[in-house]
This record gives C-alpha cells, structure tokens and sequence, in this order.
C-alpha cells in the first residue's frame, strides 16, 4: 500500500462503497481529487460534489475541503468522519467534469473563492505534488 494512501478500514462503509465503484484508491490531504473522481467514475445517478469550508470538530481551525453528497447526505470520502460544514457549494458530474478537463489541472477547489492568495498554501486540501503542478501551469 502506498503511504499517501487512506487507509480504507478508518473510512465509513458507504464512503468504502463508493471507493469501490469508482475503482480508485483515495490519497491523503486530496479531498479535492477523490471526491471528483468518486463523482466522475462511480457511474451512480444523483451522485453529487460539494465543496466549502469546514471545521474540524471541537476546533477553531477552518479549511477548504470536498465531499460526496447522495441522496441528499454527505459522504466523506478522505476522513473518517465528515468536518462541521460551514459553506457549502454543489456540482453534478457534468459540471465537475467540464471544468476539470478544460483547466487541466486536478486536485483543487472548483470554487475560486476556495483557492488560497498567492504565496499562502495550507498544508491541506492539495498534495503537495499537485501544488507544484499548479504552479507549473500558471
């Protein structure tokens, strides 16, 4: 197993589930790529990505972070347990997959009010290899 890999058994069944589906193995710190390819791959009606800013449980701290929703409940497909949501914005599939592929690059926010200022990089919501991918491209 990769050390960048989740551990599957510290994730909800359904989260589980849906890894299965979309035949891929979620990376640490990479909300954002896991749960589009969950939504893209999985090939299940009414699945949907959300995105926004959460707050770890019991914790002041805020981050970017992205889910899975279906039928209308949250699934967290990188943590064990989804974070208190304080902003919330949802895409079907369509959209995901028409804005991913026309920027290009994957792993992060669809929202651009979620994309950190210049110089400032939170050590999560992207791998640091998809950080240095971005900056490549810009």
């Amino acid at each position: 197993m990769n050390r960048n890999s989740v551990l599957l058994a510290t994730l909800p069944e359904k989260a589980r589930n849906l890894l299965r589906a979309a035949r891929i193995r979620p990376i640490k710190q990479g909300c954002f790529i896991n749960a589009a390819k969950v939504v893209l791959g999985a090939g299940i009606p009414k699945l949907k990505y959300a995105e926004g800013w959460v707050r770890t449980l019991g914790s002041a701290q805020m981050f970017a972070h992205a889910w899975v929703i279906k039928a209308g409940r949250p699934i967290d497909v990188t943590l064990p347990e989804l974070p208190e949501v304080l902003t919330c914005r949802r895409f079907n599939p369509r959209t995901v997959g028409r804005i991913l592929f026309k920027r290009k690059v994957w792993g992060e926010p669809l929202t651009p009010e979620l994309v950190p200022a210049r110089g400032v990089y939170p050590p999560y919501g992207w791998p640091p290899r998809m950080a240095a991918e971005r900056r490549a491209a810009r």
